[in-house]
C-alpha cells in the first residue's frame, strides 16, 4: 500500500520510541502495529505528515510502501504498520502533486485549512509566498503567489472532483500575483 512519512532532514524520526533511523530502499519490520503505540507510522494523505514534521527546511519527506499488519486511526489520518520501506523522496512540487492527487481522488475527506511552513492549504482562496506552494479546493478554487511558488487547485463540491491543476510561478506562464482559476 502507498503511504508516506515525514522525518527529520538525517531521515531519523524523533516521536513514538525515541530516535529511529531509516534508510531509503531498505525494508524495516516490526512485530506488531497500532496507531499511537506500535508500528512504523505514515499517513495515507501527504499532507497529514506535515503535523508531525512542519518545518520543510529541516525535515524530508517520502512516498512509503507499507505492508504485513496496518492499523488506521478512525479519521484516516495515521496509519501503523510492520513492514515499511521507503520509495521516493519528495521535493517540494513531488509532495504538493501527491497532495492534490490526494484531495481530488478523496472529495469528501480532503484536508481543512492549515498552513505549514512553506505549504498552505485553503478553501476557495489562498496565496503562496515566494519559494512556497498553496493548495486550494473548492467549488470555484483561486490560486496566486509569488515568483517560484507552487500554485494547485482542485474543483471539488466535496462529493466529486471536476478538475485538478498545479505549475510552478515562472513569470512567464504563470505571473507572480495574478490569481488563476480552474
Amino acid at each position: 500500500m502507498r503511504a508516506y512519512k515525514g522525518f527529520n532532514r538525517d531521515l531519523t524520526c524523533t516521536l513514538g520510541k525515541g530516535r529511529y533511523q531509516y534508510r531509503e530502499g531498505v525494508w524495516i519490520d516490526e512485530t506488531w502495529a497500532e496507531c499511537g503505540r506500535a508500528g512504523l507510522h505514515c499517513a495515507e494523505n501527504p499532507l497529514d505528515c506535515l503535523k508531525y514534521y512542519p518545518n520543510w527546511d529541516t525535515s524530508a519527506y517520502y512516498e512509503v510502501e507499507i505492508g504485513g499488519d496496518v492499523d488506521e486511526w478512525a479519521d484516516g489520518s495515521e496509519l501503523a504498520a510492520t513492514r515499511i520501506r521507503l520509495v521516493r523522496r519528495l521535493d517540494l512540487m513531488g509532495f504538493v502533486a501527491a497532495s492534490v492527487e490526494w484531495i481530488a481522488e478523496h472529495p469528501g475527506r480532503y484536508a481543512s485549512e492549515r498552513t505549514y511552513g512553506k505549504v498552505r492549504v485553503y478553501r476557495m482562496r489562498g496565496e503562496a509566498e515566494e519559494n512556497g506552494a498553496v493548495i486550494v479546493y473548492g467549488a470555484e478554487p483561486a490560486a496566486a503567489g509569488k515568483a517560484g511558488s507552487i500554485l494547485a487547485m482542485v474543483k471539488t463540491d466535496g462529493r466529486e472532483t471536476a478538475g485538478a491543476s498545479i505549475g510552478r510561478v515562472d513569470g512567464t506562464i504563470l505571473k507572480p500575483e495574478v490569481w488563476y482559476q480552474i
